[in-house]
């Protein structure tokens, strides 16, 4: 795992909203356009905020799985949930180097 070079506690914040956000998106009961739409927006403004390989390629994915969705109409739910389950564990991993990073240089 490398480190984040520039983790604030501000962007682990916003990145774990965007995460939330795209698990709502994903959660209600009819998928259309607007809600690719809504996650395509929501990828793109975590590519701007998550400055990580991994977690940038997990984003990435989620739109895809998106995209697929809405043109075929197929779901493979367990795929994505599978993608969210690696963004949430990348960001909690994410912070923890962040607090830790910053205890050691408070000592």
């Amino acid at each position: 795992m490398s480190k984040p070079r520039n983790w604030s506690e501000l962007d682990v914040s916003e990145a774990q909203l965007l995460y939330r956000k795209l698990r709502e998106t994903f959660t209600t009961e009819s998928f259309a356009s607007e809600s690719q739409q809504a996650i395509t927006q929501i990828c793109d403004r975590a590519l701007l905020t998550v400055d990580d390989d991994y977690c940038q390629q997990m984003f990435c994915e989620i739109d895809r799985q998106a995209q697929d969705l809405l043109t075929t109409g197929r779901c493979d739910r367990r795929a994505i949930g599978f993608t969210l389950a690696a963004i949430r564990y990348r960001l909690r991993s994410l912070e923890t180097l962040r607090s830790t990073s910053e205890l050691g240089t408070s000592a």
